[in-house]
């Protein structure tokens, strides 16, 4: 998963998924309705975290490779050096859903200019 447009779907399709501030959680991968953790495959995940999202709508037959490697691409568009950095950012106390909404954004904008990542001072 490489390609310009590639790029682009999985940065829209979370940025989508996390648009509304109930939509976002921090410490699970996604939650349901009533707060509670569920499997990535559940049909009932209400909210995710920026590595829940990027994993969020792939086919039962891809979901361990596409797992990883959605989740490493959206990790190296994003600007941090692995998903454990990653998941610790947006886990992080004092984040918030504007900055996780601001850093997608910055990500997609550079790579509508043609640049792959977010510099590292940005993180």
């Amino acid at each position: 998963m490489d390609s310009f447009q590639e790029k682009l779907r999985l940065l829209t399709k979370v940025r989508t998924l996390l648009a509304e501030p109930s939509a976002w959680t921090k410490e699970s991968f996604c939650r349901g309705p009533d707060g509670k953790d569920v499997r990535l495959s559940s049909n009932s995940a209400v909210c995710w975290c920026l590595s829940g999202a990027a994993a969020h709508g792939i086919p039962p037959a891809d979901r361990l490779g596409g797992w990883s490697a959605s989740m490493d691409l959206l990790t190296a568009l994003l600007g941090f050096e692995n998903t454990s950095e990653m998941e610790a950012w947006n886990d992080a106390p004092e984040r918030t859903h504007v900055e996780v909404l601001e850093r997608l954004d910055e990500a997609i904008r550079r790579l509508s200019e043609g640049s792959t990542s977010i510099q590292k001072e940005n993180v």
